[in-house]
């Protein structure tokens, strides 16, 4: 009998992606926050025995919330496709055997996109029912909510020996705005809807009624994060574990 929280147990048997860590902290560009959108999404789709995404630019705007028809949008998801495969994180084949690559994408052909190993060996996993659960969303800005997902789970290590490994991440408003480069209201904001949606969990400590930290992990974990956060402000204060008041879904 194991003894792992049951949260871990069941993480274990999760499918996950190897996402590159280096892209959320590349210098902040216009469209950034869309290419992590787009290539985890790329990864999810190809996470299977042909290792190929089979989607267009139209059917990622549709995941996205996105009217295909909105040509501003299109152009823009288009120019985050051709980024992804300037930068080598995936191939665009037009082809099923993969022989023919292409750069002038049109919006409603379908293309068979493959991932590559491009920085894998520094990165983030990404668990596939959250990514299914932010693109499920009804939100029109699914790219900003998985780029704050992505800042705070970026923290976040695991290890061969799972009893070694810590659920919760603490990081104040401002850090996750510089990382994002969203401001602090649009952050708290998006931090709240990824709480309520059961993908992040937050919860805020509070010592004689003052507030100290924020501790955000995967919803799934959130006994072990809230114990986390307990015994780590007991210790940043040096006070009674008594004193702290957990206020949970706080930012």
């Amino acid at each position: 009998m194991s003894d792992l929280p049951k949260s871990i147990i069941q993480e274990k048997t999760e499918s996950f992606i190897m996402f590159p860590k280096i892209l959320l902290h590349e210098h902040d560009y216009e469209g950034r926050d869309l290419d992590i959108c787009h290539l985890a999404i790329i990864k999810s789709l190809a996470n299977n025995f042909t290792k190929t995404a089979i989607t267009s630019i139209n059917d990622l705007m549709t995941v996205m919330g996105i009217n295909p028809k909105n040509k501003e949008a299109s152009q823009k998801a288009r120019e985050s496709i051709i980024r992804l495969q300037a930068m080598y994180y995936i191939t665009v084949y037009a082809d099923r055997p993969k022989t023919k690559t292409v750069t002038d994408l049109k919006p409603a052909q379908t293309y068979f996109i493959k991932p590559t190993k491009e920085n894998e060996d520094y990165f983030v996993k990404v668990f596939e029912t959250d990514i299914e659960i932010i693109v499920t969303m009804q939100s029109k800005h699914k790219s900003k909510l998985f780029i704050i997902y992505m800042a705070i789970v970026s923290h976040l290590y695991y290890y061969h020996d799972a009893s070694m490994e810590h659920k919760s991440v603490w990081a104040t408003i401002e850090t996750l705005a510089e990382i994002t480069g969203l401001d602090r209201r649009t952050v708290m904001k998006y931090i709240k809807l990824l709480h309520e949606a059961e993908v992040l969990f937050c919860i805020t400590t509070k010592v004689h009624a003052k507030k100290n930290k924020n501790f955000y992990g995967r919803y799934k974990h959130k006994e072990m994060i809230t114990r986390e956060a307990m015994q780590g402000t007991e210790t940043l204060q040096n006070c009674k574990f008594e004193d702290i008041k957990p206020v949970v879904g706080g930012v």
